[in-house]
């Protein structure tokens, strides 16, 4: 099997630890790690992600074919994972805010507490979260 090569600059060390490996001793590190895989929907956007990039591509002749013409999109009955099993329980959120773990990961990496907060306490998702504007907050109660 082809070792993956990328080049060493710029990237993160989670990279930089597997990037001489083969797929296959990569998946059996994230096995080990008990690494879980992406969710239909995410699966379902990198693969709309990628058939905009090749249609682009294909549409300007830079290539004959894109290559997810061999991937059909997936049927919307087949999708796994619905709203409520995405959802965290108290038992997950007991364990994401522990004090043992979380205090130290809270002290590791102050920029990321508030937003934290904010998606507990609204029931906000992190993308919405990450766009809030100063304007977008307002004190109702003068406090």
């Amino acid at each position: 099997m082809e070792k993956i090569a990328l080049p060493g600059a710029a990237l993160p060390d989670h990279f930089r630890r597997v990037r001489r490996l083969t797929a296959e001793a990569i998946i059996t590190r994230g096995k080990a790690d008990l690494v879980t895989a992406p969710s239909d929907k995410s699966m379902e956007t990198y693969g709309n992600l990628l058939r905009t990039f090749f249609n682009r591509l294909k549409k300007h002749h830079a290539i004959p074919q894109s290559p997810m013409a061999a991937f059909p999109r997936a049927k919307a009955a087949l999708m796994s994972q619905r709203a409520s099993d995405r959802l965290l329980s108290s038992d997950d959120l007991l364990k994401i805010f522990d004090p043992i773990t979380f205090m130290p990961w809270a002290a590791k990496y102050p920029h990321l507490w508030w937003g934290t907060m904010i998606g507990l306490y609204t029931g906000a998702r992190i993308n919405g979260v990450s766009e809030l504007k100063l304007a977008d907050i307002v004190c109702e109660d003068g406090t």
